[in-house]
Formats: structure tokens, sequence, C-alpha cells
């Protein structure tokens, strides 16, 4: 005897499966982007927190010292402050560090990341000073400090 085929059999055809591999594909082309545009987020948020504590540190030894530490002791006083030296950014990137060499109250600085695109300027910069800690858009509001992002 011959067996003979069942055409009742239950599964998917291939069209069937075609359909869901191209619809899992339109999600994930949806959510991808979304995902990285978060994932960016994060590392601005860590660069923010990393820089204010970094802030705090140069506050505290300002008023200790009535100074600042100098442009080329940066990673020293890091390393003091219980910070790993040289501190990169979540990008990779060694922070950096600038003072006005002033003393006392007129003694300023700034600490920054060039933020995600690794360049000077733009609005992608992570910025630290006497001021605060600022992102983005809000880097347009430092007219009151004498710093301008230099590579």
């Amino acid at each position: 005897m011959v067996a003979s085929k069942k055409f009742n059999e239950k599964g998917f055809t291939l069209v069937e499966l075609m359909v869901v591999v191209i619809i899992i594909g339109i999600l994930a082309a949806i959510a991808l982007p979304n995902f990285y545009k978060q994932a960016d987020k994060a590392k601005v948020g860590r660069a923010k927190a990393e820089l204010a504590q970094i802030r705090s540190a140069l506050v505290v030894y300002k008023s200790e010292n009535n100074s600042l530490p100098a442009d080329s002791d940066f990673n020293s006083f890091l390393s003091d402050n219980g910070f790993t030296s040289p501190l990169v950014d979540p990008w990779g990137k060694d922070y950096k560090y600038s003072t006005n060499g002033s003393t006392g109250a007129s003694a300023l600085f700034i600490v920054y990341s060039y933020g995600t695109n690794g360049v000077a300027g733009g609005n992608d910069d992570v910025i630290a000073n006497v001021y605060g800690v600022f992102s983005g858009k809000d880097i347009i509001n430092l007219s009151q400090s004498a710093y301008t992002i230099t590579q």
C-alpha cells in the first residue's frame, strides 16, 4: 500500500513565516533608533554626574586652598580625590580641564567633555564650571563664563 498525503496537517506555510519575519524586521527598524537615542541620553547623564562630582571636588579644593589645581595637575588632583586617573568620559575620551590661573574669588575653572561627536563646539558637549553642569542647548546660557572651548 502507498501512504496517502494528508493535506490537512497543521503548521505554517512559507508565506506565513515570511510575513512574520517581515513584521519583526519592521518592528526592529522602528525600535533600534529609539534604543540608540536612549543610550546616548544615558551617556550624557553619566558624563553630567561625573562632571558634577569633579566640580564639587574642585569647589572644595578652591575653598580650602584659595586656588585651583594647575591645568597640568588635573590627573593628580583626580587621583588624590578618589577618581580614576585619567578619568575618561562615556565616549572614551579624557575629560578636559582649564583654569584662568587666578586665585581667590576670581579663580575660575571649566571641566568638559566633547560629547558624542568628540569635537569641540556644537550642542553635544557636556560642561562643568563654577556656575554648574551644562549640556546641549544649556551651553548657550554660559555667557557669564569667560571660557570658550578650544582644542
